[in-house]
C-alpha cells in the first residue's frame, strides 16, 4: 500500500496538475542562475573565471564564436588582463604539447609598460592569489546551503542527492521503496514551493549515457569545482622565465603564444596571428556571482570581485550575505528616522532642529569611539544629549572597524596625491577589519579591465595591524600611508615595529586610550603584506 502525506492529500488535482506545468520554466530559471555562478563541466576554474581548451581550431576572427558555441554566448577567447593569466596560458600550452596559442591580451595590460617588467612586478600577485582562491573555496563550501536557499526567490528549494534530473514518463510507477529505489539507481527529490507545502514530484536519476544533454545537472551547488593543477604549482616563475615580444602589429589584441629554451630558460614569446591559419585557443567563461543579485539578498548588493563576490549591506543589516539585522533585537532603533548609518561602521546623528544645539540620539549597544577625538564613548545602548553647534555634525565609529582615509586637495585631481590615514577602532576582543577600493575616479570600466587596487586591513589580539595588498594594477596614483590611529588601547605601549623594524615615530595618549603611529611614508603597494605591531608594557 502507498501511504500520501496529509499535505499530498490536502491538494486538488488542479493545483499539482498547475505545479506540474510550472516545473520546466522553474528548472529553467534554477539552470540559468546556477549557471552565472559556477563553472560549466568540464571548464577549470581559476580566479573569478572558468576556462577551456577546445579541440577545435579557429581562425582568429571566428574564436569568440567558436567559443559561444562550446557554452552559449558568454564564453569568448581568453583575455589575459594579468601576467598570472599569461602563465596559466604558458602552462597549457606546456601541459598539452601544443605548438602554439592563440590569446587576446586586454590592452591594458601592456599600456604604458614593458612585459617583461610588468611579469616581475606581478610576482607577488601569485602566491596572493592562490591564497584568496582557496579562501573563496571555503566560504563557497560554507555558503552552499544559503545560496540554495536564495533560490526560494523563483518558487522553490531543492534538496539535493542525485546527478541529473527529469520528468518521468507518464505510465512509469512511482517508487515508494527506497531500497528499491537506490536499486534502480534513482532518487525522488523533494521540492519546497514558496507557501512550504511539500510535494514528492516524479523525477529520477538518469543514468543513460545518452540521456538528452539539456537535462539540468541541478547538483552542481554540491560539487566542487575542478581546479586545475596549475593552483597547486608552488612558483610559477619556471613557467616562464622570460617575454619575448616578437609581434609587430601594435594594433592587434589577439596574438600567438609560443615557448622554447634558450640557454635552459623557458621563453615564452609573442608574436602576429595569421588571418587565415587555424589555432588552438582557450575558452574564457567570466563568472557572474551577482546574476540577479540573488546571493546578497533584499538586504544587500552584491559586488564581483577579483575571485568571487563582496556584499554591501543596506541600513542595519549585517553579515557574509547581508542576512543578519545588526540591532535585530533592539527595539529602540525601530522607530529612529533621524539618525543613520554610513555603511555599517560609522554612525551620523545630525541636528535637524533649528534653534537648537542639542541632539537627542539613541548610541546602540556596541563599541563606539567619537569622531574625530576617537574617544571611547562608557553610556552606549541608551538615549543621550549630544552637544550640536551649527558647525559640529556628530559622527560616530562603530569598533571591529578600520577607516581609511585620505586628507583632502582642493579638487579632485590635486588630492590624489595625499597621504592616506588609518582609524583603526577595536573591539572588546581587540580586532578590527576594513578595506579600501581605489582607481582612477573616472574611468567606469575599472572593475571589468582590472585596473584598480584592493587593500584589506586587519587587526588582531589588540596589537597587530596587517595591510594585504590583494591587487595592485592601478599604479598611476601614489598610496602612501602617513598615520595611524588606533582606538581603545587600555594599555601603556613600550614598542612599534613596522615590518620587523622598530619605529620611534609613535604616541600614546594615556586619559583618551589612543596610539598614533605618525610619519610613516609607507608604500601600501610595496608588498603585498605588510604588518605594523605593538608591544605592552607588562
Amino acid at each position: 500500500t502507498c501511504v500520501l502525506s496529509n499535505n499530498v492529500q490536502n491538494l486538488e488535482f488542479d493545483d499539482i496538475t498547475s505545479l506540474w506545468d510550472k516545473f520546466p520554466s522553474i528548472i529553467d530559471k534554477i539552470k540559468e542562475t546556477v549557471n552565472r555562478f559556477r563553472c560549466p563541466k568540464g571548464w577549470k576554474r581559476l580566479g573569478g573565471s572558468c576556462y577551456y581548451l577546445s579541440n577545435l581550431t579557429s581562425i582568429s576572427s571566428a574564436a569568440n564564436h567558436t567559443c559561444n558555441y562550446l557554452h552559449s554566448n558568454l564564453s569568448n577567447l581568453i583575455q589575459i588582463r594579468n601576467a598570472v593569466e599569461l602563465f596559466y596560458a604558458a602552462h597549457v600550452l606546456t601541459r598539452n604539447d601544443l605548438s602554439s596559442l592563440m590569446i587576446s591580451i586586454d590592452p591594458n595590460f601592456l599600456k604604458g609598460k614593458k612585459i617583461a617588467e610588468t611579469l616581475m612586478n606581478d610576482q607577488g600577485r601569485w602566491n596572493r592569489m592562490k591564497s584568496k582562491f582557496h579562501e573563496v573555496r571555503v566560504k563557497y563550501r560554507n555558503l552552499k546551503q544559503k545560496i540554495v536557499d536564495r533560490l526560494s526567490s523563483t518558487g522553490l528549494r531543492i534538496l539535493t542527492r542525485s546527478k541529473k534530473m527529469k520528468q518521468i514518463p507518464p505510465k512509469q510507477p512511482l517508487i515508494h521503496d527506497e531500497k528499491q529505489f537506490n536499486k534502480k539507481q534513482s532518487n525522488i527529490t523533494n521540492i519546497i514551493f514558496s507557501n512550504e507545502t511539500t510535494i514528492n514530484i516524479d523525477l529520477v536519476t538518469s543514468t543513460n549515457d545518452n540521456a538528452d544533454d539539456e537535462e539540468y545537472e541541478y547538483d552542481d551547488l554540491d560539487s566542487s569545482d575542478e581546479s586545475d593543477e596549475f593552483e597547486q604549482i608552488e612558483d610559477i616563475r619556471g613557467i616562464c622565465d622570460q617575454i619575448a615580444w616578437n609581434a609587430l602589429d601594435n594594433n592587434s589584441t589577439v596574438y600567438i603564444l609560443t615557448t622554447y629554451i634558450v640557454s635552459d630558460k623557458i621563453v615564452c614569446s609573442l608574436s602576429d596571428v595569421e588571418p587565415d591559419i587555424e589555432y588552438h585557443h582557450i575558452c574564457e567563461y567570466v563568472l557572474d556571482f551577482c546574476f540577479a543579485n540573488i546571493i546578497c539578498g533584499k538586504h544587500g548588493h552584491c559586488v564581483n570581485t577579483l575571485s568571487g563576490f563582496k556584499c554591501s549591506c543596506s541600513f542595519l543589516y549585517d553579515g557574509l550575505l547581508c542576512e543578519t539585522s545588526i540591532y535585530l533585537n533592539d527595539a529602540n532603533t525601530y522607530d529612529i528616522d533621524q539618525q543613520f548609518l554610513v555603511g555599517r561602521a560609522i554612525l551620523v546623528s545630525p541636528n535637524l532642529l533649528p534653534e537648537s544645539d542639542i541632539v537627542h540620539a539613541y548610541i546602540p549597544q556596541d563599541v563606539w569611539y567619537e569622531f574625530p577625538s576617537g574617544i571611547k564613548l562608557n553610556s552606549v545602548g541608551l538615549f543621550t544629549d549630544l552637544n550640536a553647534p551649527i558647525s559640529k555634525i556628530n559622527v560616530h565609529i562603530r569598533g571591529d572597524f578600520i577607516i581609511p582615509m585620505q586628507i583632502p586637495g582642493d579638487n579632485l585631481v590635486l588630492g590624489r596625491g595625499n597621504p592616506f590615514t588609518l582609524i583603526v577602532a577595536q573591539s572588546q576582543l581587540g580586532t578590527a577589519s576594513g578595506n579600501l577600493y581605489w582607481d582612477d575616479g573616472d574611468s567606469i570600466d575599472s572593475i571589468e579591465t582590472k585596473t584598480y587596487n584592493y587593500l584589506e586591513f586587519s587587526l588582531i589580539d589588540f596589537n597587530k595591524l596587517t595591510i594585504n595588498t590583494l591587487v595592485s594594477n592601478y599604479k598611476d596614483s601614489a598610496m602612501r600611508l602617513d598615520l595611524i590611529k588606533i582606538l581603545g588601547v587600555n594599555k601603556f605601549v613600550s614598542n612599534v615595529t613596522v615590518n620587523g623594524e622598530n619605529y620611534s615615530n609613535y604616541l600614546y595618549n594615556i586619559p583618551d586610550q589612543i596610539l598614533v603611529i605618525y610619519a610613516l611614508d609607507l608604500n601600501m603597494l610595496a608588498q603585498s603584506s605588510q604588518t605594523i605591531q605593538w608591544t605592552f608594557s607588562t
